[in-house]
């Protein structure tokens, strides 16, 4: 085989995850750990490649000890067969002999859903059920577009986790450690392209990896130093993108008219440029629900219950008055100040006939002048 003349038992490039071997996404995972603890529902977004499958494996190793940590991959069965009453049954005992039961809400559950754009709404409604019900813990689910999940599933998520492109430094530690143990022929420059031409994408680099070292082992023409051009000639494709990172193009403005006209006109538009991004900024900290919260109590133009709330936003009870806390920073401070939020957005006001919410006054403000 040809793995075996560069010192390896089996494929290095092998694209099923190995999460012993993953690279980068630290404050990512780091996000998604805080927010299983603080038990709510999380959405990894990202394309395929990005580290997706692989960041869920490795969250259910890591966080194994403290949970019970259960995954599940919507694209290898049709969604017919998702069955959460499946899914939270205890692994069978002694030797597979005994069933393991079911779990409960003292078993600490968290769900680790990948690709849930696979599964319709009547199964996410599953999901949510066992959740509200408190057998669930947490739910990290995956998808490579937030909009391809249910309107019903989205007004649910506390927190987004988007996935940008790997650097080209994950991506060169990422072969250096699939290749340790046995010989690793590509050069510094060669890693470099090698993930610059494959978009600095994991999958792609690491497909890219197999096809240049096959390729050279089946012309019996094994380089122990691949280059930059081996992998430009094997590839195939020619891209302008390893030169474009290099690019450093100084604009230079000249003191023109138009320029000046243009400066005079910004400058008579700051207030409302400021205005309109606080408003864009606010509504890119907040998960898609609180935003919903958030442009109710605006709408109202007066304080609110959370069950009017509720009733006017379509959602629950309880997941308005737990997002409702999070916004007048009552529970889960930390959770927000990540996400820039070290001031109420939302303020709760005692009433002799109960509680009431209404926006911050600085809010109100901004949001009434957008």
């Amino acid at each position: 085989m040809w793995f075996e003349s560069y010192g390896f038992k089996e494929n290095p490039f092998d694209i099923r995850p190995h999460p012993e071997k993953f690279v980068g996404r630290v404050s990512e995972l780091k996000k998604i750990k805080e927010s299983i603890h603080s038990g709510n529902i999380t959405a990894v977004v990202g394309y395929a490649g990005n580290g997706k499958t692989t960041m869920l494996k490795l969250l259910a190793g890591e966080l194994g000890t403290d949970f019970n940590m259960v995954y599940h991959d919507c694209s290898q069965a049709p969604a017919s067969e998702f069955s959460m009453t499946k899914l939270m049954t205890k692994p069978r005992r002694l030797l597979g002999l005994l069933d393991g039961g079911a779990y409960s809400s003292k078993d600490k559950v968290v769900l680790l859903c990948d690709e849930i754009q696979k599964l319709d709404e009547d199964k996410t409604e599953e999901i949510k059920a066992f959740f509200d019900s408190g057998v669930l813990k947490a739910v990290v689910f995956s998808t490579i577009d937030y909009a391809n999940i249910v309107d019903s599933m989205k007004h649910r998520i506390s927190d987004t986790i988007e996935l940008p492109k790997f650097s080209s430094d994950d991506l060169i530690e990422l072969i250096k450690k699939r290749m340790d143990g046995g010989v690793n022929p590509f050069t510094s420059q060669a890693l470099h392209e090698l993930a610059v031409r494959s978009d600095l994408n994991a999958r792609n680099v690491l497909k890219n990896a197999e096809k240049i070292c096959r390729e050279l082992h089946e012309t019996h023409n094994k380089e122990h130093s691949i280059n930059s051009n081996t992998i430009a000639s094997i590839i195939g494709k020619h891209s302008h993108a390893l030169a474009e990172l290099d690019k450093r193009v100084p604009v230079e403005l000249s003191p023109t008219s138009t320029l000046v006209r243009i400066v005079k006109e910004s400058n008579e538009k700051i207030a409302e440029n400021t205005r309109s991004l606080e408003i864009n900024e606010l509504e890119s900290r907040l998960s898609p629900l609180q935003w919903s919260i958030v442009t109710c109590l605006s709408d109202s133009n007066k304080p609110m219950t959370y069950e009017q709330i509720a009733e006017q936003t379509g959602k629950t009870k309880g997941s308005i008055a737990k997002q409702l806390s999070r916004l007048a920073l009552v529970s889960d401070v930390h959770i927000m100040s990540k996400k820039g939020l070290t001031e109420p957005v939302v303020k709760k006001i005692s009433r002799d006939n109960g509680q009431v919410f209404d926006l911050e006054e600085k809010i109100r403000f901004v949001l009434a002048n957008k």
